[in-house]
């Protein structure tokens, strides 16, 4: 295989509606983990999780490098910053999630997600020289972050308690990815395939001291009827929302910028709520519904301001 050579970071392009279309699918596919993680956490505990969630991607990702013969990067330079997006992309997100939907429902995770492009916004617009704040931009993501305060908010009005503590690890799970999003650009020695399988390679080493403490996921517990559903879900993190959309966000991170990528975000709750709603039969509140229109309100404005 051959080394990848170092080149500077390319500037950033218009979307084309090919560009669209896999962002609308990235969101889609991010929105399906949470459901999946509702399961897993069934039968698992939220370490766990992570670590066969990982675990998963890694394998996914090897074997696609292995037969395209690609080769991970060499700089000492890259794998330090890979090391630094590993524990902010995966590891503490991962890890906020699966223990927080053990509280709240896979549905209200996806959408208190949409907090996501405010924050890519503002980072963008001071990180990078092409991917600057617009009005349209700016007020799309209001509306989506208005959203989101609808579901906190209405927590907080009752007072504190384990959903709220839940729902805030949720959102600090949120600007861990969108502290390592702002570090996608800076890699510049290494194709989405090598970042994407360099970030859960170091994701996994970071783990294994965890594993050392917590012991390695548990195997033969569930019972026959729940084995089916619990290894589907897990395999689906791994291999889907985890393998595959992590070469799809460095793709279009890389091409049309990381405040257009982060629109992925608004497609989440529109994914979780829906594959909640239809396989894990969680209701739908009124709170929730007017956040969700909130939410893609706030997609269509900063797409009509493309």
């Amino acid at each position: 295989m051959t080394a990848p050579t170092a080149s500077h970071a390319q500037p950033i392009r218009s979307p084309t509606l090919a560009d669209i279309a896999l962002v609308a699918l990235l969101g889609i596919l991010w929105g399906s983990a949470f459901p999946a993680i509702k399961v897993a956490v069934s039968a698992y505990q939220p370490i766990h999780v992570v670590m066969l969630r990982v675990a998963l991607g890694l394998a996914v990702l090897l074997a696609w490098m292995m037969i395209r013969r690609i080769a991970f990067p060499r700089s000492a330079r890259t794998w330090a910053l890979l090391a630094v997006m590993a524990s902010l992309n995966t590891v503490v997100p991962f890890f906020l999630i699966s223990w927080a939907q053990q509280h709240i429902d896979a549905g209200i995770t996806a959408l208190l997600m949409g907090s996501g492009p405010f924050f890519a916004l503002l980072i963008s617009h001071v990180t990078t020289h092409d991917d600057r704040m617009t009005k349209p931009k700016l007020i799309g993501v209001a509306l989506g972050f208005s959203g989101v305060l609808t579901v906190i908010g209405m927590e907080a009005v009752s007072g504190f308690g384990r959903d709220l503590a839940a729902q805030l690890a949720v959102f600090a799970a949120n600007l861990c990815y969108v502290a390592s999003g702002a570090m996608l650009r800076s890699v510049r020695d290494a194709g989405m395939e090598a970042m994407a399988a360099g970030n859960l390679a170091c994701a996994l080493i970071l783990l294994v001291p965890v594993a050392v403490v917590f012991g390695l996921p548990p195997v033969g517990l569930m019972s026959g009827a729940e084995r089916g559903p619990v290894l589907f879900a897990v395999i689906w993190l791994g291999v889907v929302p985890t393998g595959l959309a992590y070469v799809m966000r460095y793709h279009l991170a890389r091409t049309v910028g990381y405040s257009f990528m982060a629109l992925a975000a608004y497609m989440v709750p529109v994914a979780g709520i829906a594959i909640s709603t239809l396989l894990l039969g969680e209701t739908v509140s009124l709170t929730v519904l007017i956040a969700l229109a909130l939410v893609l309100a706030g997609f269509a404005v900063a797409r009509l301001g493309r």
